[in-house]
């Protein structure tokens, strides 16, 4: 078994990509029996917290290479100087010789705050699986010998903390995840656990490794812990959360709906990613805010730094927007301070595209597509395309906030393996499932970025009183608006009840179509948003009209549209390539459907026709991959090759296979040979974005 999990660790690694220069390490040993690799930020001159940090394994596999790509994030994001231990393994070596061995490296590694640059006041343990369980085990060590000030937080994983033949007797009760995820679940269940506590040579009522029966737990510095749903640990984590609070020790824990056991060792799945990003604002949550320095570049760059062609999806807008979205529960405890909250954040295992070989495809006929209706009760049977652990991946959690909607607007769509909305069926395009809503989120940090970091580029004032958000999406935009302006009421629309339901008093999402007469009161929106509307408005002089007349005088419209395709400047674009093509296809799709995709060159002068004033023009290119010179464009033009490549099925399967009658194998080869084309660095491409803005005459 051991060597199995090394075998897969190591292909693990290789998916992650090149490592970063951003953070340096190297190894050192620190006694005869113990190496450590060392992590520290690149260019950091202040001394950093520390943490010392535990490779899972079941006490019996594992080493810090296989966990290589996590520390350096976590090193560079937090910012932080990571001690990685190889500690000595069962069979070979029984418990505690692990934990003796953690226990000596945590004691190097602050007695050497010095020579690492260290904060001796930001010591912390963090692990995950074992390695959690020996980050707690080294806790509970310390607070034995009388060196607890030595220690000021604790970051567990997945982390083992019970034996599952001998739980806390308070909560037996609720300790149910050995046996509801005894088997069929993915990388560990039963059997391994009887391996690893067999070869470890432990016993039921050993307090040091199992820590949920450690008499000492109220003098435990702050814990973060996270747990998955699906893995036999699952309630490990969650009865440790219990006697902490019990205790009265500040603890936080998120919960991971639907994943596994240590899924965040797969690049190849979304929501890693945002599980260490999250792990680091754990590590920020146990200690002390005010001595926590700010990483010297934020995580954009780790899209081209830490990517695979599989796997680049996993992109956190930070841990902050993150979580405005589903599947994440968080509680946090302190000590006279108890918060239970559901922060929704859409994180979800990833779909990949098995492409198939061209010689295997005819030139089809014209096709109709494979479509399905499904109740929202009845979605957990529609199959997500090459889930990695084969769970359960739809997003039926997630509900609209208007009290309105009927079983019919959730009776969705499913064509061609994607999901569809059900209100006005057909007239809008694009996929309203959880792959869709991850890209129109990577679109919004786009926009951002391309923004610095501004929501708008019209000139609202400080105190907007009404606005009105298009096409809402996710709702990602106009819960950031919410949240910076506080003193708005905000209404988002969309076809599809995809929004979370926990939302800001301040703002509200309804279910509508743009194209319907409006039915709000007139001149009574200060700010009217669009964004990414293109092939969804038949009538657009009419649109624009309805939002002159719904804007108070003196409000602002704005819209933000990109260009149906791709274009290069040199030549070095090939015009008749599957790249070059998209352009012209996307063309004749909205002349076929009657809804144009080439709205991003025509508003200007729409709104300009509708009626109003004071109408600026912003334009952009933005370059796909890295081969400008400069770091900005590098990053922006990765992000923009990212959101290209996760656009491109989202944007095509439907008006492809419904108006060109391909078939869904065309399109996915079509796609295939798109995303060859964006990772050459030689073909400087661009995407074309514009953002119009106008404003209702005051008179």
């Amino acid at each position: 078994m051991a060597e199995q999990y090394n075998t897969l660790g190591a292909a693990l690694v290789e998916q992650w990509g090149p490592p970063s220069d951003a953070v340096q390490a190297y190894d050192e040993e620190i006694n005869e029996h113990v190496t450590i690799r060392i992590y520290a930020p690149a260019c950091q001159k202040k001394a950093l917290p520390v943490g010392v940090y535990y490779h899972g394994g079941g006490y019996m596999a594992g080493s810090p290479a296989l966990e290589d790509p996590i520390c350096r994030i976590i090193s560079e994001q937090t910012p932080c100087i990571i001690v990685s231990v190889d500690y000595r393994l069962a069979p070979k070596y029984k418990l505690p010789t692990g934990i003796d061995d953690g226990y000596d490296a945590f004691l190097w590694a602050y007695e050497n705050a010095s020579k690492l640059n260290g904060n001796p006041f930001a010591y912390f343990a963090i692990g995950g699986s074992a390695g959690g369980g020996i980050a707690l085990s080294v806790t509970e060590k310390l607070i034995r010998n009388g060196k607890r000030s030595l220690i000021q937080g604790v970051v567990a994983l997945n982390p083992i903390t019970s034996h599952m033949d001998n739980p806390p007797a308070k909560y037996k009760d609720i300790y149910k995840s050995y046996s509801e995820n005894a088997s069929n679940v993915p990388l560990i269940d039963r059997h391994c656990m009887d391996v690893s506590f067999g070869n470890s040579g432990v016993q039921p009522d050993d307090s040091l490794v199992f820590v949920t029966l450690s008499s000492n737990l109220s003098s435990f510095p702050p814990v973060y812990i996270a747990t998955c749903e699906k893995d036999i640990l699952r309630d490990d984590g969650v009865v440790l959360e219990h006697l902490l609070q019990d205790a009265g020790v500040k603890v936080k824990r998120e919960h991971y709906a639907r994943f596994p056991h240590y899924f965040f060792v797969f690049p190849s799945v979304k929501a890693s990613l945002t599980f260490i990003l999250n792990a680091v604002q754990g590590i920020k949550f146990v200690l002390n805010p005010d001595i926590m320095p700010s990483p010297q570049r934020t995580t954009e760059h780790l899209l081209g730094e830490h990517t695979s062609t599989n796997r680049e999806s996993a992109v956190a807008n930070e841990a902050d927007s993150s979580k405005k979205r589903d599947h994440i529960t968080n509680t946090s405890h302190d000590a006279g301070y108890d918060q239970t909250s559901s922060n929704r954040t859409g994180i979800d295992s990833d779909t990949r595209l098995d492409t198939p070989h061209p010689d295997s495809i005819p030139n089809p006929a014209p096709t109709q597509p494979d479509t399905e209706f499904a109740d929202e009760e009845e979605q957990d049977e529609q199959p997500e395309e090459d889930d990695p652990f084969g769970l359960d991946d739809t997003d039926s959690t997630r509900t609209a906030s208007t009290a309105s909607i009927t079983s019919s607007i959730t009776r969705y769509r499913w064509e061609n393996g994607r999901r569809y909305h059900a209100y006005k069926d057909g007239v809008y395009w694009g996929p309203n499932d959880e792959q869709a809503a991850e890209h129109l989120d990577i679109a919004h940090h786009l926009f951002l970025l391309s923004f610095d970091n501004k929501l708008h580029l019209a000139p609202i004032g400080k105190n907007p009183q009404r606005v009105l958000d298009i096409g809402t999406g996710t709702g990602i935009w106009a819960m950031d608006f919410a949240d910076q302006y506080p003193s708005a009421q905000i209404i988002g629309t969309d076809l599809s009840p995809i929004q979370p339901t926990w939302v800001q008093p301040n703002l509200k999402f309804e279910i509508d179509d743009a194209e319907d007469e409006w039915m709000w009161q007139r001149d009574s929106f200060d700010y009217v948003h669009v964004r990414c509307m293109f092939g969804c408005i038949a009538d657009w002089p009419r649109f624009y009209q309805q939002a002159l007349r719904h804007l108070k005088p003196g409000g602002y419209f704005e819209q933000i549209e990109f260009a149906p395709g791709f274009k290069s400047d040199d030549g070095s674009l090939d015009p008749n390539s599957p790249y070059g093509t998209w352009h012209d296809i996307g063309v004749e799709v909205g002349r076929k459907m009657g809804r144009s995709f080439e709205t991003m060159y025509e508003m200007a002068d729409m709104i300009s026709d509708a009626g109003f004033t004071n109408i600026h023009e912003k334009r952009y290119k933005w370059p796909i991959g890295t081969w400008k010179r400069s770091r900005a464009d590098k990053v922006l033009g990765a992000w923009v090759r990212f959101h290209i490549e996760q656009g491109l099925e989202n944007w095509s399967m439907a008006v492809l296979t419904r108006f060109m009658g391909w078939s869904r194998e065309r399109v996915l080869l079509e796609i295939a040979l798109v995303k060859q084309d964006l990772k050459r660095d030689d073909i400087h491409g661009y995407h074309e974005m514009r953002v119009v803005y106008g404003q209702k005459p005051r008179d």
